[in-house]
């Protein structure tokens, strides 16, 4: 086996780690240089951007290939004897663990060149936010500049403004304070105005005509309900000066003051009219002080009065609640009586009426008028059918007072013998309906799933056999169930509504003994239909109501 192993390379050999990333900066100095020889794109740009991994990429220097095996091993070794014999598995062993440490430095390699790719995407990311940084710093700074030439422009603009305002508030005021003045003047002449008219009005009262008093009288009460004074009007409406003058003028146009001619020469003439109305002031004073003590007695008439009218609606308060009080007493007692009405109606007068004594009593009764009298078609009550039969006993008892000694004695035997008769009949009918009760009680317990006593070592097969016999119990037709139930209410009534000596009772022997025989092979019918064979069931299935019929 003569292979030169300095000269050949092994065709199953992995580059190092060093000369793959010898080969990764060269394709990736490639790929720039593709890029940048590419038209319409700037180079002066990228080339500062990427000045620093330039620089970096400068200082790396390209490492020398490295062969897997020293060239001198063989030569080394060559002479010597393999102590331990070639094993191909653990060749194999040996040459797979390499190639899973290749793989594994590959993956890190892998890895490692990612991370350069994600940093150099991430420093040109990084390059573009410094130059857009720059771009908008510059913007910012002219927008600055701008904003405060047009802050100042504004700022000189308020001071100019301010200065107006202040002139014209300035103005307003001396305004305000003129326009003030005049309204106190108006208002003084207003007022003076107002005692002219006044003092005009009282002299043309006194001296003027009765005729021209009247109608300036219906005037004065007219302008009165209008309003006469802005002192008495709403001040909020008339406030303004203009209002003012308008009033003024309108009282000018609108007032009847008159002649303007005074009829009073002297004044004396004048104080006499004055002294004329004191004393009739005088008289008005002295007329109410007349009228003082009626006053008084009226107030505390009306005094005394409402504490009357107080008192009495303290009393009508009163009663009103004591008839509140018993209107509520004779409610609960009307509740009350109301409620014991529904127990004797419900309890105490059903229990007369209905009970099963009063229905035995009513049948006796009615049993006894229609054998001593007839038969009731009237449809009578109780108390007449006792009164019929009192005075039909009263007359068959005088009649028998009037009848012989031996057809009497020959009477009663007769009935003595009738009525023992009855009694064995009588007693034949209980003992029938006592069958005809067992025999009802028989066929429910048929109707109904039996309780067996089971032993221990066949439960299987009773257990079977119970099942089947509750399965042709519930398979019963309805039809018999229903007539054999109907069957027994009414033989219960009739065993409630008849008394025991009653002929009716008794003449229905044959039906009874007709119903007893219906009712016996009816359960005949039964047993034989739905219950299952006697060689399958114990001795306790098999007694049934057939061996006591």
């Amino acid at each position: 086996m003569s292979k030169n192993i300095e000269q050949d390379q092994s065709p199953f050999a992995i580059p190092s780690n060093v000369q793959l990333f010898g080969f990764y900066q060269w394709s990736e100095a490639k790929r720039r240089n593709k890029k940048e020889k590419q038209p319409g794109k700037s180079t002066t740009k990228y080339v500062k951007k990427n000045v620093e991994l330039k620089k970096n990429e400068a200082s790396i220097a390209v490492p020398l290939a490295i062969t897997d095996i020293d060239p001198g091993y063989f030569t080394d070794l060559a002479g010597r004897p393999i102590r331990e014999k070639f094993s191909r598995r653990k060749y194999i062993e040996q040459v797979n663990k390499v190639l899973k440490t290749k793989l594994l430095a590959g993956y890190n390699r892998d890895h490692c060149i990612r991370i350069d790719q994600q940093f150099d995407q991430e420093k040109n990311k990084f390059n573009d936010i410094e130059d857009r940084y720059r771009e908008y710093s510059s913007a910012f700074e002219k927008y600055l500049s701008h904003d405060h030439e047009e802050s100042m422009k504004m700022l000189e603009e308020a001071d100019q403004e301010a200065r107006n305002s202040s002139k014209m508030i300035s103005k307003r005021d001396r305004l305000l304070k003129e326009f003030g003045q005049v309204r106190l003047e108006v208002y003084q002449w207003r007022e003076m105005w107002r005692d002219a008219k006044i003092c005009h009005e009282f002299v043309r009262k006194i001296f003027a005509p009765p005729e021209f008093n009247a109608s300036v009288y219906k005037d004065d009460k007219s302008m009165h309900s209008e309003g006469e004074s802005i002192v008495y009007e709403n001040p909020v409406a008339k406030s303004s000066l203009e209002c003012l003058v308008e009033t003024f003028e309108k009282e000018i146009s609108d007032s009847n003051l008159g002649p303007g001619e005074i009829s009073v020469e002297s004044p004396l003439e004048l104080s006499r009219i004055f002294s004329e109305i004191e004393s009739r002031n005088l008289d008005a004073l002295i007329h109410l002080e007349s009228l003082a003590k009626p006053m008084e007695e009226l107030t505390t008439g009306v005094a005394k009065t409402e504490e009357d009218i107080k008192k009495e609606i303290g009393i009508i308060e009163e009663n009103i609640q004591d008839l509140e009080s018993l209107i509520k007493a004779c409610e609960q007692r009307a509740a009350n009586l109301r409620a014991y009405v529904d127990y004797l109606l419900q309890q105490v007068f059903r229990e007369l009426v209905c009970s099963e004594s009063v229905l035995y009593l009513q049948v006796f009764i009615e049993d006894a008028y229609e054998s001593c009298v007839g038969p009731n078609h009237g449809k009578l009550d109780v108390f007449t059918m006792m009164r019929t039969i009192e005075k039909t006993y009263e007359s068959l008892n005088m009649t028998l007072d009037k009848l012989p000694k031996e057809i009497v004695r020959q009477c009663e035997k007769e009935g003595f013998t009738q009525e023992m008769k009855m009694m064995r009949e009588a007693e034949d009918a209980a003992q029938k309906f006592n069958l005809m009760h067992r025999l009802l009680a028989a066929l429910e317990r048929i109707m109904e799933p039996p309780e067996l006593n089971i032993k221990s070592k066949s439960r299987d097969k009773d257990g079977d056999k119970s099942s089947k016999r509750k399965s042709l119990v519930s398979t019963l037709p309805t039809s018999s169930r229903s007539s054999i139930t109907a069957r027994q209410k009414n033989l219960q009534l009739k065993q409630l509504t008849m008394a025991k000596r009653s002929p009716e009772f008794l003449g229905d022997d044959k039906f009874l003994e007709q119903e007893i025989k219906d009712l016996a092979f009816e359960i005949k019918k039964l047993a034989k239909d739905y219950l299952p064979a006697d060689e399958n069931l114990s001795a306790e299935e098999r007694h049934d109501c057939r061996d006591e019929i």
